[in-house]
């Protein structure tokens, strides 16, 4: 062997040692130098092969769907919140964490038996064709849906984008009839931050179902307006809100925190290293006593949000004890468009408590019962749009007091709590198809 070519040998032979060397150092390539990754990849590929070629029905056997179900079933098994996403449904993740739905833009909800649109949305197909708000949907497809439940019936209006479905409904107001409408299903984006309203000349009350990437955005809009109208108190009502991005939550409060102030800490898997997440500099600072509105739905973004204020002494908490949901996911996007939601860190208040498991507890403790919080979520929603004669002849029944709300009012007001109340009657929850 000549000369240049050893000398170029051992320069490859030194560089690929290395390059393995520094590998190994790596967490995500450390399992490749350990014999128990190689000889769980072989258990693996040997069932994986055994079922496709020897299970009774070849369709069910085929490697891609057997494939997925094992990765979802590895995850799942971790806990509840991790989950492996084809590509379909990874594509379906993405755009529900923006709020983005295929379908033809309303809200339904189930109420005495019947299917009601409760809200039509902005930039949606029902919209331009004047469907409204209390219309009870009778028919999909010509098909009757009187009997079914409400995710049966949602299943039967959603469908491919650009698509076309037939709604019968009933309209109760101003006459008793039936109408039929033919809508596009198609992409439609639902605002986080809604039902903007003022009580009194003097409290700004906003709803904040999700964390997404335009939540800040659309709120710091609901805290100027309520500044221009003079607003001394702030009700932020964080109920059925299940999360979304941490940092949408830190960016919503820095609003109200002063500028690099804790707002959360995160641990992942290395109990040394923490990251620590601040307020934003961004010279904001909501001086007007707040109330957050919460329940058992309240998770995730929404409790870090609710928590942060508590801890820090800015906020009254009113409603029900929330989730518990103490950690925080990472979503990874895998090859050929799949995706994957894993567990990746646990996170602490301020005060450095967690709330995994127990939640935020409230300051004023008022349960409401899901058939109770549907009808006074739908009056709050209706109460500036519609009259209390209106509004009952639209939806069946006369407005409803929010209870919750209204110890939050009192509580800011300073007077004294309206009592709690505990009931246990169930209903589902709105949809939105």
């Amino acid at each position: 062997m000549n000369k240049p070519r050893k000398i170029i040998l051992i320069f490859l032979g030194c560089f690929i040692g290395v390059f393995f060397f520094q590998l190994s150092f790596n967490r995500y390539f450390q399992p490749f130098f350990q014999a128990d990754y190689w000889r769980t990849i072989g258990r693996i590929g040997e069932v994986l092969r055994i079922v496709h070629v020897s299970y009774v029905e070849e369709e069910k056997a085929d490697l891609e769907g057997l494939s997925d179900g094992a990765l979802s079933g590895m995850l799942q098994s971790l806990d509840r919140y991790s989950n492996y996403l084809p590509p379909g449904q990874y594509e379906k993740y993405r755009k529900a964490s923006r709020m983005e739905y295929e379908g033809v833009g309303v809200e339904v909800q189930s109420l005495k038996d019947r299917i009601l649109i409760v809200q039509v949305f902005e930039g949606g197909s029902a919209k331009e064709q004047g469907l409204l708000a209390g219309d009870q949907i009778i028919a999909v497809d010509d098909e009757d849906v009187t009997g079914l439940t409400l995710g049966e019936t949602v299943d039967r209006i959603k469908g491919a984008p650009e698509s076309r479905v037939t709604l019968l409904i009933e309209r109760p107001y101003p006459k008793l009839e039936k109408k039929k409408f033919e809508v596009t299903r198609r992409s439609v984006l639902v605002p986080s931050v809604s039902n903007i309203q003022m009580f009194d000349d003097s409290m700004g009350y906003v709803q904040v179902s999700r964390f997404t990437e335009d939540t800040h955005k659309q709120l710091r809009l609901a805290l100027d307006h309520f500044q221009s109208q003079e607003a001394q108190f702030l009700v932020i009502d964080l109920r059925g809100n299940p999360g979304g991005l941490l940092t949408a939550s830190v960016e919503v409060a820095s609003e109200f925190l002063k500028d690099g102030v804790r707002v959360v800490s995160v641990k992942g898997r290395n109990e040394n290293k923490e990251e620590l997440l601040y307020a934003l500099e961004d010279g904001r600072n909501w001086q007007m006593p707040i109330a957050v509105l919460m329940d058992h739905n309240s998770a995730s973004a929404s409790e870090i949000l609710g928590g942060a204020l508590k801890a820090h002494g800015l906020a009254t908490i009113v409603g029900e004890p929330s989730v518990g949901k103490g950690t925080v996911q990472t979503v990874y996007n895998l090859k050929s468009d799949a995706g994957m939601v894993l567990t990746t860190a646990k996170y602490y208040l301020p005060d450095g408590t967690t709330i995994a498991g127990k939640g935020v507890t409230p300051d004023i403790v008022v349960e409401m019962p899901p058939e109770e919080r549907s009808r006074s979520r739908l009056s709050l929603l209706h109460r500036t749009s519609l009259s209390d004669e209106i509004f009952e002849k639209t939806f069946g029944f006369p407005p409803q007091e929010d209870p919750q709300l209204e110890a939050a009012l009192d509580a800011l007001l300073d007077k004294k709590p309206a009592v709690a109340h505990t009931l246990d009657k169930i209903s589902e929850q709105p949809v939105t198809p």
